[in-house]
């Protein structure tokens, strides 16, 4: 394995997938309740987490669970779940 290689790699996946996907996310005016209390109402962070499901979803991660967990009242939270390496290999 080329491990320069594998740093170009993530240094591209880092500055040109993710790094412009938090720059949109932090432009996002509602982060929890405290900041906006028609935080449901305004779909800023259903927007979010629909869209950062995607994105993990779209990623080639062998048996990758994911659930968008949304409790009355509390902002959305994206799960997430990888078996561990051992798993994989057995």
């Amino acid at each position: 394995m080329d491990l320069s290689e594998v740093a170009r790699l993530l240094d591209r996946k880092w500055n040109d997938d993710i790094v412009p996907r938090l720059v949109d996310y932090v432009k996002i005016p509602a982060k929890s309740p405290a900041f906006d209390p028609s935080w449901s109402a305004h779909g800023e962070l259903d927007a979010v987490i629909k869209a950062a499901h995607a994105w993990c979803a779209r990623q080639p991660i062998k048996d990758l669970k994911l659930e968008i967990v949304c409790l009355p009242g509390k902002t959305p939270c994206l799960y997430f779940e990888v078996p561990d390496t051992e798993r994989l290999l057995a």
